[in-house]
This record gives C-alpha cells, structure tokens and sequence, in this order.
C-alpha cells in the first residue's frame, strides 16, 4: 500500500505561525507610535519655523520692515496653515497656531497646540 502524501498544515502549525506573528506584533509597535510622535513632534517644528520666515518675509516685502504690521491672513497665504493672532486662549485643537508680536521689546512669539499633551507651546524669536 502506498503512503498518502499529506497536503496543507496542521493545526499546530498554525497556531505556531500565529503566536509568531503576535509576538512580532507586539514587539513593533511601541517602536512604531514612538516614530509616529516624533514625525508629528518634526512636523510642529518645521511648520513653527516657516511661520516665523514668512512673519519676517512678509514684513520685508509688504510692509517695509514694519514686523507689527504683519496680518494673519499674510501669513496664512504665504505658509498655508491658520495662524491666528492670540490674544488670549484662542489656539486650541481646532486652530493649533499662533502668534503674538510685541513691538517695544521686538518679539514675536509662536504659540502652538500640541495634541499628545493638550496644552501650548510658545515659541520666541526676538528681532
């Protein structure tokens, strides 16, 4: 009599196959969101950085050098991102940018939404 050949997988197997792929799992992604929180931490940054070189673009070039001059619609058409003018608690998870500039001491402050920690970040660059 002739052996049958067997075909396909055992349970056991498979169930082996699968504890793997688990333990792969689960090894990957804490590495994944901490990536995931540093890529949006990059994004804040960069955005935070284009802001403050289109506030200083758009004085120079619409308004003569006049930084107290500076609209948020300007910077909104030149970056591409709402950034309001704070005065007081209006940048929130709706509206995560804005700005302030002080004339007497020449600073302008960046303030930014951070979600992960639901709170504001300022920024200050002094001109």
């Amino acid at each position: 009599m002739k052996k049958q050949r067997r075909k396909g997988f055992t349970l056991i197997e498979l169930i082996v196959v699968v504890v793997i792929i688990g333990i792969l799992a689960a090894i990957a992604v804490p590495y994944v969101s901490g990536y995931t929180s540093k890529a949006e931490l990059a994004a804040e940054e960069s955005t935070v950085k284009a802001i403050i070189s289109a506030y200083t673009l758009a004085a120079i070039d619409q308004h003569n050098g006049d930084l107290s001059a500076v609209t948020a619609a300007e910077l909104k058409k030149i970056v591409g991102v709402d950034v309001v003018l704070k005065n007081g608690n209006n940048v929130n998870d709706t509206q995560p940018y804005g700005y302030s500039y002080t004339e007497s001491s020449k600073t302008l402050k960046i303030y930014v939404y951070r979600k992960s920690d639901k709170q504001v970040h300022e920024t200050t660059r002094i001109y």
